[in-house]
């Protein structure tokens, strides 16, 4: 516990020694270099948060909607999977709860999907 203090009172004491260099009127260089990281830093976040796509799941009144819809993301080659879940009224069906069992078919294109030893 004490190796723990030590080490926050050192990491505190470099970053007030920092923060005391950077706001000193007559070293302009270190602020530069400073803001220079964090605009690198920010760009490197927004061209990694590009590469997440959160618009992958659509839900579909029938599966032969959803069969039609992904027989087009395929030609793009933007489909993995179309999951249809059977036994479950629509969205004007009485549902209250789920069943304890769900029966669902899935269909995907294998030849897009990467091979778990590729990971």
């Amino acid at each position: 516990m004490q190796r723990s203090n030590s080490n926050q009172n050192h990491y505190l004491l470099f970053a007030s020694n920092y923060l005391f260099r950077f706001l000193q009127p007559n070293n302009t260089e270190l602020r530069e270099t400073a803001l220079n990281m964090i605009e690198e830093l920010q760009v490197n976040i927004t061209i990694l948060l590009e590469c997440f796509d959160t618009n992958k799941i659509q839900s579909f009144a029938t599966e032969e909607e959803a069969v039609e819809k992904g027989m087009e993301l395929l030609e793009q080659n933007k489909l993995w999977a179309v999951i249809s879940f059977r036994d479950i009224p629509d969205a004007n069906g009485t549902l209250d709860k789920l069943p304890p069992f769900v029966t669902y078919k899935i269909r995907f294109a294998f030849l897009v999907l990467t091979l778990d030893h590729n990971l």
